[in-house]
C-alpha cells in the first residue's frame, strides 16, 4: 500500500528571525559590510552616471549577501560582479525606479498641495514627505527583484513582475517585511547618512534571508 506523502505546509513570515539572522551575518564580517556599502554609495553617488552604474552594484552587494548566507566568503571587490550582467541590472534598476517614482511623485504633488494650507498643511507635509522617502526606498531596494536577479537567470521585466504578484498574494507580510527594511535603510540616513553603510546591508540581508526562507518554498509551494 503506497502512502502519500504530504507536502510540508508553506512558512510563515518571520520577521524577527530574519532580522536577528541578518544582524548575525552581517557584524559577523563588519569590515566586509562596511566596506562594500562605502563603495556603492561611493561609486554609485558619482554625478550623471549613478543611474546607469548604480543597479549592477546594488546587485554586486546581493550577491554578496546571498554567498554569505549560504556559508561562502565573498571578497569585498566582489561588489562589482553585477557589471557581468550590467545589461539585467540597469534594466531592473530603471524599472524599479519607475516604480518608485509612481508612487513618489502623487506623494510629492499632496505634500506641495497641503503645505500651502495653513496649519493643516504643517501637520501633512512632512507626514507625506516621510512616506515618500518610505515609499522609494521599499520599491527601489527592498522587494524581492535583487535577490531574485542575483540567483536565478530571470529577465529584469519577470523579476518585477513576480515581486509585485507575490506581493499582492501575500499583502500584509510583504508589505510589512519591505516597510520594516525601508525604515531601517532610512534609519541610517538619520545620522548624516553615514549610517546607510551599515543599515543598508543590514536591510537588505533582512530581504535575503526572506526570500530564502519565505518567498522560495511559499513559491515552490503554490507552483
Amino acid at each position: 500500500m503506497t502512502q502519500v506523502q504530504q507536502a510540508s505546509p508553506a512558512p510563515t513570515m518571520e520577521l524577527g528571525r530574519y532580522i536577528s539572522q541578518a544582524w548575525a551575518l552581517v557584524t559577523k564580517d563588519l569590515a566586509l559590510f562596511l566596506v562594500s556599502s562605502l563603495i556603492v554609495f561611493v561609486v554609485g553617488g558619482i554625478p550623471c552616471v549613478n543611474l546607469v552604474i548604480l543597479g549592477p552594484l546594488l546587485l554586486g552587494l546581493v550577491m554578496i549577501i546571498q554567498r554569505k548566507a549560504k556559508g561562502e566568503q565573498p571578497a569585498i571587490g566582489d561588489v562589482f560582479q553585477g557589471f557581468q550582467q550590467f545589461g539585467r541590472a540597469f534594466v531592473a534598476f530603471l524599472l524599479l525606479f519607475l516604480c518608485s517614482l509612481a508612487l513618489v511623485v502623487p506623494l510629492a504633488v499632496a505634500a506641495f498641495v497641503f503645505g500651502l494650507i495653513p496649519v493643516l498643511g504643517m501637520l501633512l507635509f512632512p507626514v507625506l514627505i516621510f512616506l515618500a522617502m518610505i515609499a522609494a526606498q521599499a520599491i527601489m531596494y527592498f522587494t524581492f527583484v535583487w535577490p531574485m536577479m542575483a540567483t536565478s537567470d530571470c529577465s529584469p521585466t519577470e523579476a518585477v513582475s513576480k515581486s509585485f504578484k507575490f506581493l499582492f498574494a501575500n499583502f500584509g507580510s510583504v508589505a510589512l517585511l519591505t516597510l520594516v527594511a525601508a525604515l531601517i535603510g532610512i534609519a541610517g540616513g538619520l545620522a548624516c547618512g553615514i549610517g546607510s553603510i551599515f543599515t543598508m546591508p543590514l536591510a537588505m540581508a533582512t530581504i535575503v534571508i526572506a526570500y530564502n526562507e519565505y518567498y522560495l518554498p511559499r513559491s515552490q509551494a503554490a507552483a
